[in-house]
């Protein structure tokens, strides 16, 4: 969940998991990564010293040998224009798995998701303000009788 102001990121790990080394019959290569759906924009894939765009188009493809992991993270950025929301979009991994070296292989897509929440100060206010409010409406209603 993401809290007033917050940027929040989870680690994601793609493993190449062929039991034998044999090269590039093995190897796996990251072709490209595509996020799309209603929130993509709020969403990102980043290598794993958290700055840095993971882009395997324009960078080259990532090849992972036989037993290796890329590590990456996906971050989601909060919605400035409102207070609380859910977030929606897909990851698609585009591989050469299955295919010749470097051809267009298997692809795999995950579903993103997150929720942004009021920061804890939000709710303290409004709470307070609350509080008060029926405070005044039952001093009034009181000082009425």
């Amino acid at each position: 969940a993401l809290n007033g102001g917050d940027i929040s990121m989870a680690d994601l790990t793609i493993s190449n998991s062929a039991p034998v080394d044999m090269g590039p019959l093995t190897d796996l290569a990251i072709l490209d990564v595509l996020i799309d759906g209603p929130d993509a924009a709020f969403f990102s894939l980043l290598q794993s010293d958290g700055v840095t765009e993971f882009d395997p188009a324009t960078d080259g493809a990532a090849i992972l040998g036989a037993g290796s992991d890329l590590d990456l993270i996906v971050q989601v950025v909060e919605d400035p224009t409102v207070n609380s929301r859910e977030f929606n979009a897909f990851l698609t991994i585009f591989t050469d798995q299955g295919a010749p070296n470097l051809g267009n292989g298997a692809d795999f897509q995950f579903a993103l998701f997150a929720t942004q929440t009021p920061e804890p100060a939000s709710i303290a206010i409004w709470s307070l303000i609350g509080l008060a409010l029926a405070g005044f409406g039952y001093y009034r209603n009181r000082r009425k009788k």
